[in-house]
């Protein structure tokens, strides 16, 4: 990779990492602590337009900005790790089925585009929310409602998030690529 498609390529991450900070500052709970995150949706694009990796590095700078904003919850330095860094850098895994994606947009098949978005978006989402999953065991647990199971109260909080942020996610990701296919396709 040439010096300045190397520096494209950073930059690229590093404004996927703000975007996905600025995004996510925007209020989306519902007022019982479940919520949209709206902040992957920078992360699913970039990694689909380069690849995991790509993802990986954009979502610990989103994890890092986080931190240095104040915008974390810190429990316990292993939980800021857990949850900042490596559970957002699993988000990058959205890029997992990139080449199916741009193939079926370039051959204009619209509903095996939609599915391998859906896919690609699905296993980044996962892999991003089992982490928090087990972190809402291990570090959240004390705020189970008294009487009940913390992994079952950590499946609904987590799990509720995650499918939620799925849906929202996937549906833009898709949209936004589709009306603008340069956000999956760079120019040569």
């Amino acid at each position: 990779m040439g010096q300045n498609k190397r520096l494209l390529y950073l930059l690229e991450i590093v404004m996927a990492g703000v975007l996905a900070y600025l995004i996510g500052l925007l209020p989306t709970t519902n007022g019982s602590g479940l919520g949209v995150n709206l902040g992957v949706i920078p992360l699913y694009v970039i990694a689909i337009r380069h690849n995991v990796r790509a993802g990986m590095y954009a979502g610990f700078l989103f994890g890092m900005i986080q931190l240095l904003t104040g915008q974390a919850t810190i429990l316990t330095p292993v939980q800021v790790f857990i949850e900042y860094f490596f559970a957002f850098m699993m988000a990058g895994f959205a890029g997992t089925f990139a080449p199916q994606i741009k193939k079926a947009l370039d051959e204009k098949k619209l509903a095996s585009f939609f599915t391998w978005v859906g896919a690609s978006t699905f296993i980044g989402m996962f892999v991003q929310y089992f982490v928090h999953f087990l972190a809402g065991y291990f570090f959240w647990r004390s705020y189970a409602p008294k009487g009940m199971n913390p992994w079952m109260y950590s499946l609904m909080v987590n799990g509720g998030t995650g499918l939620a942020t799925w849906v929202v996610a996937a549906i833009a990701v898709g949209l936004l690529l589709k009306t603008a296919p340069v956000l999956y396709q760079p120019k040569k």
